[in-house]
């Protein structure tokens, strides 16, 4: 399942709300805060569903939010460690999933949130050691009595959170599988270029030019991949062909380009060929078109295609 930024950036706003509604219910039962962690399970959600930043971002707010909005926890030393400990949370969950190349499979999910809340509660010791060191005003916090008193709380969260992630995985996968949704990105105009990577979206944004592509090939990320792009002239096609990209899809198609990515084998689908690629001003041919023309050698003409961007640039 691959998730968009704009989907990431939605879904963290939701855990950090959710990361405030839960406590207050603690709060109204009665529940003690250190044995239920009502904060932990959104943080864990946010490091699984929009990766280690906003997981990140979203653990080391959360106390503080609570603190302003509810008064609880205390700001010092309560709401300090704890957002110490789930910044831990959310970082190390949203790079173990990353690492485990996204894979919602209740194996992965399980191993992944063990890791984080060890990760999460060494933090909490080491924190907590040193406000006791130093501070001789909070010798009452103890990470061991912590870790007791949150044993119903985790066990709540190694139930709970995997079932979640595995419900909402299955669910969004069902929906759409990437390609489709790369290809739906291209015709809707919300991003120009689109890389899927086992069934995942890798990269999608809305630059100009070959630029970008050739960016790409040079970070390695084009090997065995499908390509959805809103124009393929002949240079992009050859960028592909020695890239390693097995499938892809232009909303637009030059001939030179449809003939070069048959010649390859590589898998195409178009809505619309052309003659040629227009240049910006649509006055005549694309640069990078007429730099590619007449050349049959994509080594050659990966470095032609370097030297007028750099021309280009410089221009």
């Amino acid at each position: 399942m691959n998730i968009s930024n704009s989907k990431k950036t939605v879904l963290a706003g939701l855990m950090l709300a959710v990361g405030v509604f839960l406590p207050t219910i603690s709060h109204m039962t009665g529940i003690p805060g250190n044995v239920f962690l009502p904060m932990h399970i959104p943080v864990f959600l946010c490091g699984f569903f929009s990766g280690p930043l906003y997981g990140g971002i979203c653990g080391f707010v959360l106390p503080y939010l609570n603190s302003l909005l509810t008064g609880m926890p205390a700001v010092y030393p309560n709401a300090v460690v704890m957002s110490a400990e789930l910044f831990t949370y959310g970082i190390v969950c949203g790079i173990m999933h990353n690492t485990l190349c996204n894979r919602f499979k209740l194996r992965y999910i399980y191993l992944s949130l063990s890791i984080s809340m060890v990760a999460g509660r060494l933090v909490y010791a080491i924190c907590a050691a040193l406000i006791l060191f130093i501070s001789s005003e909070v010798r009452k916090m103890s990470a061991v009595a912590a870790f007791v008193q949150g044993i119903p709380g985790i066990i709540i969260q190694l139930i709970l959170v995997p079932q979640i992630i595995f419900a909402v995985s299955k669910s969004m996968s069902r929906r759409k599988d990437a390609t489709a949704e790369a290809v739906e990105m291209i015709k809707n105009n919300l991003a120009t270029c689109v890389v899927v990577k086992k069934d995942r979206i890798i990269s999608a944004e809305s630059p100009q030019g070959i630029a970008y592509i050739i960016g790409l090939r040079d970070k390695k990320m084009l090997k065995d991949t499908y390509v959805a792009d809103t124009i393929i002239g002949k240079a992009a096609a050859m960028i592909f062909s020695i890239s390693g990209v097995k499938k892809c899809y232009g909303k637009t198609i030059s001939k030179g380009a449809l003939e070069w990515l048959k010649n390859n084998k590589i898998e195409v689908t178009y809505d619309m060929c052309v003659d040629y690629i227009e240049n910006r001003t649509g006055d005549g041919i694309c640069p990078m078109e007429l730099t590619v023309k007449d050349v049959d050698d994509p080594v050659l003409a990966l470095e032609l295609l370097k030297n007028k961007i750099e021309e280009l640039n410089k221009s």
